[in-house]
C-alpha cells in the first residue's frame, strides 16, 4: 500500500488534488483514483518525500494525464530537487505556480521554508529570489541551497 494519500475537490473548472505523505512504488494505485478532468491543480504542501521508485511512478502518471492545464502549487524541496535533476519530471505543459525555498539561520540553527510565487518571485524566464530572508523578528536567514542547481527546473 502506498504511503501517499490524496484529497480531491472540484473548484470551478479545476480538479484540485492534494498529495499527502510519500510518493513511492505504489503511487499509481493512489493516482488511479484521481477523477478525470481537463484542468488540475496539484498541491504538494503535505508531500514529505519521493523515493526512486516514486520518481518513475510520478513520471508514468504525468504521461497519462491528458488535461489541457495542470498547475503545481506549494512544491516542497524533495519535489523541486527531483524536478531539477530528472529530465521529464515536470512535463513542459505543466506550470509551477509556487514552490518552497529553504533558508537557514546559523545563530539559531533554524530553517525556514519560504514560499516563492510565479509572477512575484520568479517567471518562466528569470527569478528574483533573494539570497537572504529576514523574518518578522529581524533574524536574517541565508538561502540553504545551491541556486544554480535548485532552480534548474525553472529553465526546463
Amino acid at each position: 500500500m502506498s504511503r501517499c494519500q490524496i484529497k480531491t475537490a472540484k473548484k470551478d473548472e479545476y480538479q484540485i488534488v492534494e498529495f499527502h505523505g510519500h510518493i513511492d512504488e505504489a503511487f499509481m494505485f493512489v493516482a488511479n483514483s484521481i477523477p478525470m478532468s481537463e484542468s488540475y491543480i496539484f498541491n504538494f504542501k503535505h508531500l514529505v518525500s519521493i523515493n526512486s521508485s516514486g520518481i518513475r511512478e510520478w513520471i508514468l502518471f504525468c504521461q497519462k494525464i491528458k488535461a489541457k492545464k495542470v498547475i503545481l502549487t506549494d512544491c516542497p524541496k524533495p519535489f523541486i530537487d527531483q524536478a531539477s535533476m530528472v529530465d521529464g519530471f515536470i512535463p513542459s505543459s505543466f506550470q509551477v505556480l509556487s514552490f518552497y525555498v529553504p533558508y537557514y539561520n546559523e545563530d539559531t540553527d533554524q530553517e525556514k521554508l519560504i514560499l516563492m510565487q510565479m509572477g512575484k518571485d520568479y517567471t518562466k524566464d528569470s527569478n528574483s529570489i533573494p539570497n537572504e530572508y529576514t523574518d518578522t523578528d529581524g533574524k536574517i536567514y541565508e538561502i540553504d541551497i545551491i541556486p544554480s542547481k535548485y532552480f534548474k527546473f525553472l529553465n526546463k
